[in-house]
């Protein structure tokens, strides 16, 4: 059970949540109201978990069931998620994507902001996605310029090893 809201803490409502097992429905709720959910599942399993509600990011998770040797749930899993909006064809802007000062490697930080992009983008191989980077980090053009293209061919690395090849 849980609940499912948006980054800014509004509770959402018709989000689909499926736990899927070897490819097939194994438990499906829709959040209420106050973006409620509760699955029924079996202990001593794997599960996928899909979140999914139109206009917004796709989230997945992996949990595992577990229970005790009298064969009672050790506790309820209690799974709250955060789901990112998607606005086809506005721009998104992320922060921080990179290491501190002129650092031309992904931060861990950069990329987890761009998980839910990849995982919208691996779901959806018809859509794609157009990148711009900028960086005015000093007053020298020239090395901003270097910079930026620096970034944006390890980003472009990066999405070619995390995306299949039949995303654009």
């Amino acid at each position: 059970s849980g609940r499912v809201s948006d980054r800014f803490d509004s509770l959402l409502a018709g989000v689909q949540v499926t736990a899927w097992q070897a490819g097939l429905v194994a438990a499906h709720a829709v959040t209420d109201d106050e973006g409620f959910y509760r699955l029924y599942l079996r202990c001593d399993q794997y599960y996928d978990i899909t979140y999914h509600l139109d206009g917004y990011f796709t989230e997945n998770e992996q949990i595992n069931t577990t229970k005790n040797d009298g064969e009672y749930l050790i506790a309820e899993a209690t799974q709250n998620v955060s789901l990112d909006k998607l606005s086809l064809g506005q721009s998104m802007y992320y922060d921080d994507l990179f290491g501190p000062g002129a650092s031309v490697e992904l931060s861990e930080f950069g990329i987890e902001r761009l998980e839910p992009l990849v995982r919208f983008l691996t779901d959806n191989p018809s859509m794609s996605a157009e990148m711009k980077l900028m960086c005015d980090i000093t007053s020298d053009a020239v090395f901003n310029r270097l910079l930026t293209e620096n970034r944006l061919q390890n980003l472009q690395e990066y999405l070619y090893r995390v995306l299949p090849p039949t995303v654009s």
